[in-house]
């Protein structure tokens, strides 16, 4: 995969706002089980985030089951369109996320947690090189596996999750796992230029954490070939006043780097509420 590819790819694909998929031509999809990371700072009255969300759609797209998403409804620009908003995507956790990268403009995302070449935060708001950058992380080597034990109860409702890690290699240092709960196909207006998009449809939305939104601490050491339980965390997912739909909904579980200089993800994983 080449940079100059994922540029050309973009020229193409910002001629519109909207999202649009494009076909790649010859796009050779790598052979890893790496799993890339993409926390979408985004916001329904940001006329440019359509953009970022194409960018994502599209990346998931070309690399299928390499890439997940969260979409984050933070401060910035993500209070619901008067008059036309259904619903309101904006949550604590959401907020404090957003509060603790302090993406300045919209859209952003982090990219693994990633400081790239030719950006100045972990975060980029520039969606014609988040290919670019997914493709960097996906070259990197897997260290870890990350297997997700997962039930669901349609009567109670209840989600409960047990994830487990498995090193590949002896990994030193402070980590930290981070579980999101996310809803897609959620019609509603999405500001997109100079119009409002009445019907866009909202993917990857940042519902809920089960673990704090910094992160919850890994107290065990991770040695090769060494199983590690991060316990088992239950979440009810709502009915009312705003019912979430299951069916559309996903959990990402993802270990990260925990030292001042290094926040990099080392591996993600994702599973579906109801197969």
């Amino acid at each position: 995969m080449k940079t100059s590819l994922s540029i050309l790819f973009f020229s193409i694909l910002f001629v519109c706002c909207e999202e649009s998929p494009v076909i790649l031509p010859d796009f050779e999809v790598p052979i890893t089980d790496r799993v890339v990371l993409i926390e979408d700072f985004t916001g329904v009255q940001c006329p440019n985030c359509p953009k970022g969300t194409s960018a994502i759609q599209s990346a998931m797209a070309a690399l299928p089951g390499k890439v997940v998403s969260v979409a984050i409804h933070g401060d910035l620009l993500t209070d619901p369109i008067p008059n036309e908003s259904k619903y309101d995507f904006r949550t604590p956790d959401a907020k404090k996320l957003e509060l603790y990268f302090a993406p300045y403009a919209k859209p952003a995302a982090n990219i693994d947690r990633i400081k790239y070449a030719g950006e100045d935060d972990l975060f980029s708001t520039s969606p014609e090189f988040w290919l670019s950058h997914v493709e960097e992380s996906l070259s990197r080597e897997l260290q870890l596996n990350i297997i997700i034990e997962k039930s669901y109860d349609p009567n109670s409702r209840i989600l409960t999750i047990k994830p487990n890690l498995l090193p590949i290699e002896d990994l030193d240092g402070d980590f930290i796992f981070t579980i999101y709960v996310t809803e897609s196909k959620i019609i509603d207006a999405q500001e997109s230029g100079t119009e409002i998009i009445h019907d866009y449809e909202h993917n990857h939305v940042l519902r809920h954490m089960m673990t704090n939104f910094s992160g919850d601490q890994i107290s065990a050491n991770l040695e090769k070939a060494v199983s590690v339980n991060l316990g088992t965390f239950t979440y009810t997912i709502p009915s009312s006043p705003v019912e979430f739909h299951p069916e559309h909904m996903e959990v990402v579980v993802s270990v990260a780097r925990n030292s001042s200089s290094d926040k990099s993800v080392v591996q993600n994983a994702f599973v579906h509420v109801i197969e």
